[in-house]
């Protein structure tokens, strides 16, 4: 076969595609402009969906303080290397405090909340912040140009 002759799809897919980098993003150590824009921007949104929704202060300050706390463990445990099981860590220490301090009288029902809210609850922030900060990266990567 020719050069001309090549399949089309087959040369496309010859190369990986440059999307995105094949890493894992969570939330970095230092924080740039870009950074702080694309996460000032979203607890914004938390807050304002939250309040549109009717939350409590109460609740808007608890889902803020787990959103942060999720965050601090992807850039303060393991060094950094694993933010969605630093998300899960951080997210299961978090339901346990908060149903210990609702007064939960039983160890069934502490260990039955931090698998079936702590550890989904945590994956998902996780996953929400480490799209947060690939959106911070495509900031940055735009201001450059």
């Amino acid at each position: 076969m020719a050069e001309s002759d090549e399949d089309p799809i087959v040369a496309e897919t010859a190369e990986p595609p440059v999307l995105a980098e094949l890493s894992v993003y969570g939330a970095p150590r230092r924080f740039d402009l870009a950074t702080m824009l694309t996460v000032t921007t979203s607890y914004a949104l938390m807050f304002a969906v939250l309040r549109g929704c009717g939350a409590t202060d109460t609740m808007v300050l608890w889902g803020g303080g787990f959103v942060t706390l999720v965050g601090v463990a992807q850039a303060v445990l393991f060094a950094g290397t694993s933010p969605r099981a630093a998300s899960i860590l951080a997210s299961v220490a978090s339901v346990l405090a908060t149903v210990w301090f609702a007064d939960a009288a039983s160890l069934g029902g502490l260990i039955a909340a931090a698998i079936f809210l702590g550890v989904p609850l945590g994956y998902l922030t996780g996953a929400l912040i480490g799209g947060i900060f690939l959106i911070a990266h495509a900031v940055r990567r735009r201001i450059e140009r």
